[in-house]
C-alpha cells in the first residue's frame, strides 16, 4: 500500500483468504492466499529475527494502510471511519462474556490464573478480587474491547499467533485474521491481556505436550481448571516465572494502587 498509493485499496486478510476493500466499487471480494504462494511455518519451528521483523512490517503496513483507506473516503464534513462502515468485519469476538459460551469458558479458566498467581506478588487479598472484577466488568476490559470514541481506530492484528502469520519464499509476511485495535489509556488491559494469553503463550515445550497429549487434559487446561498446570510451571519452571513475572509483576502492582 504504502508503495503504490495509486492503487487507492487496502488488503484486509481473513482466515477465509484476502478481502480487498476497493476504492472505485466498494465491492469486497475474496480471493485464496495461494496466488502469493505464501505458507505456515513449521508448527515446531520458532519466527527467525528475518520472519520476526517481516511480521511487524506486515502489522505497521495494515495499521498506515486503513488510515490511508479512511483518509481517501474523507471529506473535511464528514470523516469516513472503517468501524462504522465495516461493523460486522472488526467486531470484537476474540472475548465473549456470554455464560457458557466456549470463549468465555476459556477467559474465565484464564482468568482465575492470574487470581491464583496474585498471592506469589502481593499480601493483598482483595488484588485477585479487583481482576475478575476489572475483567468482566463494564467500565473495565470490556470497555476496552470496543472501539473508541475518543481516538482514531485502526485496522491491526492482536490474536498474533504463528498460525495468523503466512510467509513466502523471500519472508513477506501475509496477516490471516484481523481485529479493530485503537490508541487508548492502554496500560492496564494490555497487561491483563498479556496475563490472560501468557497462560498460553509462555508454556514450556514439556507442558504443551502434556495439555496437548489428549481431549481431556485439553478441555480440562483450556475450559475447565488451568491454575493447577499454571501453577506447577510458575513453581517448577524458572524461564516460565521470569518470563511470565515480567507481565505479572507491574500487572498486580497496578491492582494494588487502585
Amino acid at each position: 500500500m504504502g508503495r503504490k498509493p495509486q492503487h487507492q485499496e487496502v488488503a484486509v486478510y481473513e482466515t477465509c483468504g484476502a478481502e480487498k476493500m476497493n476504492r472505485k466499487d466498494e465491492e469486497k471480494q475474496c480471493h485464496g492466499l495461494d496466488i502469493v504462494n505464501s505458507k505456515v511455518v513449521c508448527k515446531e519451528d520458532y519466527l527467525d529475527d528475518n520472519k520476526c521483523n517481516s511480521a511487524l512490517t506486515a502489522i505497521a503496513r495494515l495499521h498506515a494502510a486503513s488510515i490511508i483507506f479512511e483518509e481517501i473516503r474523507s471529506t473535511e464534513e464528514n470523516p469516513f471511519r472503517i468501524n462504522e462502515h465495516f461493523i460486522k468485519e472488526v467486531a470484537e469476538t476474540t472475548f465473549s462474556f456470554q455464560s457458557g459460551h466456549v470463549r468465555n469458558l476459556w477467559c474465565n479458566s484464564a482468568t482465575n490464573c492470574l487470581e491464583n498467581l496474585s498471592k506469589f506478588f502481593t499480601d493483598n487479598s482483595a488484588v485477585a478480587g479487583k481482576i475478575k472484577e476489572y475483567v468482566f466488568s463494564e467500565e473495565g476490559l470490556r470497555k476496552f474491547l470496543r472501539p473508541s470514541e475518543k481516538y482514531r481506530n485502526t485496522v491491526c492484528h492482536d490474536d498474533l499467533w504463528r498460525n495468523n502469520m503466512m510467509f513466502n519464499e523471500i519472508n513477506t509476511c501475509v496477516l490471516v485474521d484481523f481485529q479493530l485495535t485503537s490508541v487508548e489509556e492502554y496500560r492496564l488491559p494490555a497487561l491483563v491481556e498479556s496475563g490472560l494469553y501468557g497462560t498460553n503463550v509462555y508454556l514450556s515445550k514439556d507442558m504443551s505436550n502434556l495439555v496437548t497429549s489428549s481431549t481431556e487434559i485439553f478441555e480440562e487446561f483450556t475450559f475447565k481448571n488451568r491454575s493447577p498446570f499454571i501453577i506447577k510451571e510458575f513453581q517448577t519452571n524458572d524461564n516460565f516465572r521470569l518470563r511470565f513475572s515480567n507481565v505479572l509483576k507491574p500487572l498486580y502492582e497496578m491492582f494494588e494502587e487502585m
